[in-house]
C-alpha cells in the first residue's frame, strides 16, 4: 500500500503550517504592489473588556497580546474593545502611501494609532463617522498610511462596535484599490439594477392580473434590497451621508419587513392554509412576530435589534422552506418552482 499522500493534501498542510508558523510580531513588508495583502498572520490582538484603556496603557501590556487564530478573525457580538497591533515596513527606495482597509463597513468605532516620536497620532474612523469626515471618504473603512523610503511604523487599531466584530485587515496599493473599487461599483450597479428590475416587473404584473402575490413579492424584493444596500455601506454613502447611523434603524427594520413579506407571499403562492394547514399556523405566527419586531427595531440599539431579527428570520426561513417541500410532496406543482427560486 502506498504511503504517498495526495499532492493537494500535502500542499494544504504546508500552507496551513506556513500561516501558523508566521510570527504575529513579524513586520509586514510592503513592496508597493499589494493588491491586497491580508495582515492576519502579522497581527496580535488584545481584548479590553472594560473598553476604557488608552493606547499607552495597552502598549505596555505586551505579554497580553495574542496572535489571530484564523485568517479571517471574527469575535462575534461583544461589548469589549479589541486592540490590534502590527508593524509596517516599506521595502521601497522612495516614500509611499498605502491604504489600510479594516473589517466590514458596519464597524461603528475604529481608531488608528500611528507611533511617532512624541507618542501616538490618533485617526478616527468607523460607521458612525459621516463619509465626508472620514480620513478617506469611502463607504469602506480606510486609513491612508505614509511610509518613508525603507521606513517602518508601529500601528495599533482599536475597534469597538455594536455589529458583529469581523476583522479582516488588509493593506492595498492605492492604485490597486481604486481598480478594485471600480469593478465593485459595476457589480453593485448590476446587482441592485437587477433587483429593481424584478420589483418593477412584478409590480406591473400585479396591475395586469390583480394577483396580490405579485405585490407581496415586490415588497419582499424592495425590503431585501434596502437591507442589503445598508449592509454594503451604500446607503450611508449615497442616501444619507451626513447621518450614517440612520442605517442602524433601517437594516433590522427592513430585515423584519422582508421576512413578513416573504411569509405573506408564501401563504398566498403556496395556498398553505389549504395545502399544509399545520405549517400555515407556524407561518402566521412568524408573520405576527415580524409585525411586532419591525416597529420595535426602531427604538432599540442596533446590537439588540439585529440579534433579535436574526433569531426571528432564521426559524422563519426554515418554516417557509419546509412548507414548500411538504406542499411539493403533496403534489402541489407551484411549490416546485418556489423551491427552485429559493
Amino acid at each position: 500500500m502506498s504511503l504517498r499522500l495526495p499532492r493537494l493534501f500535502v500542499l494544504g498542510i504546508a500552507l496551513a503550517l506556513t500561516f501558523i508558523a508566521q510570527p504575529a510580531g513579524a513586520a509586514v513588508e510592503l513592496h508597493g504592489n499589494e493588491a491586497p495583502l491580508l495582515l492576519a498572520g502579522h497581527i496580535s490582538y488584545f481584548e479590553d473588556a472594560s473598553a476604557l484603556l488608552s493606547v499607552t496603557e495597552v502598549a505596555a501590556l505586551d505579554a497580553a497580546f495574542r496572535p489571530f487564530a484564523s485568517a479571517s478573525p471574527n469575535f462575534g457580538y461583544s461589548r469589549s474593545a479589541y486592540w490590534l497591533r502590527f508593524r509596517l515596513a516599506s521595502q521601497q527606495d522612495v516614500s509611499g502611501r498605502w491604504l489600510l482597509n479594516v473589517g466590514k463597513a458596519r464597524l461603528h468605532h475604529v481608531s488608528l494609532y500611528l507611533a511617532e516620536a512624541d507618542g501616538y497620532r490618533r485617526i478616527d474612523n468607523g460607521y458612525v463617522v459621516p463619509i465626508a469626515a472620514r480620513p478617506v471618504p469611502h463607504r469602506e473603512l480606510l486609513f491612508a498610511v505614509d511610509l518613508e523610503a525603507r521606513g517602518a511604523r508601529d500601528v495599533f487599531l482599536r475597534v469597538e462596535s455594536q455589529s458583529s466584530l469581523q476583522l479582516p485587515v488588509a493593506i492595498w496599493n492605492a492604485e490597486a484599490f481604486a481598480a478594485k473599487d471600480r469593478q465593485q461599483q459595476l457589480v453593485f450597479g448590476l446587482y441592485y439594477g437587477l433587483l429593481l428590475a424584478m420589483a418593477a416587473y412584478n409590480f406591473f404584473l400585479f396591475f395586469a392580473v390583480r394577483d396580490r402575490s405579485y405585490l407581496y413579492y415586490v415588497l419582499y424584493v424592495l425590503s431585501f434590497s434596502a437591507m442589503q444596500f445598508t449592509l454594503d455601506g451604500l446607503a450611508s454613502e449615497m442616501l444619507w451621508p451626513f447621518a450614517p447611523t440612520l442605517s442602524d434603524k433601517v437594516t433590522p427594520f427592513a430585515e423584519a419587513i422582508a421576512l413578513l413579506a416573504a411569509c405573506v407571499f408564501t401563504r398566498h403562492f403556496l395556498e398553505t392554509r389549504r395545502i399544509v394547514p399545520r405549517l400555515d399556523v407556524a407561518i402566521r405566527v412568524t408573520i405576527a412576530v415580524a409585525l411586532l419586531a419591525s416597529p420595535l427595531s426602531l427604538f432599540v440599539d442596533y446590537r439588540t435589534a439585529i440579534i433579535a431579527a436574526t433569531f426571528v428570520v432564521i426559524p422563519g426561513i426554515i418554516v417557509v422552506v419546509i412548507a414548500a417541500a411538504v406542499a411539493w410532496r403533496s403534489g402541489y406543482r407551484p411549490a416546485r418552482y418556489f423551491l427552485l427560486a429559493w
